[in-house]
């Protein structure tokens, strides 16, 4: 999967709606995996990955998901500078399972 999505010109990050959720384990996973993001704005995301055009593109309807996938696909340059600001802002905002597992465990 890491390989696939790194690979990837663009990689959906949807939330689930019917749970409340802003983000899902998919915002780390393709950030961590190198791969561009395309986030579902929420807050949520928007609080981990900052604003719009830093690290990710967010959208908010299928019609504004197709137009920010084609700029990205045409833009390879920015596409992988922004992949590549998602893996820090991700990997050292300790958002890793590492991370996780230090929190749980300082936690007893």
């Amino acid at each position: 999967m890491r390989r696939l999505t790194t690979r990837a010109a663009v990689n959906l990050c949807l939330v689930r709606r019917a749970n409340r959720d802003g983000h899902v384990m998919r915002t780390f996973e393709i950030a961590a995996s190198g791969g561009f993001m395309l986030a579902e704005d929420t807050e949520e995301h928007r609080d981990l990955l900052g604003p719009a055009g830093e690290c990710v593109l967010y959208f908010s309807s299928p019609e504004q998901a197709a137009e920010q996938a084609h700029w990205a696909i045409g833009n390879p340059e920015e596409r992988q500078q922004m992949a590549a600001a998602t893996f820090a802002c991700i990997t050292r905002g300790r958002h890793t399972y590492g991370d996780r597992l230090q929190s749980i465990l300082g936690a007893r």
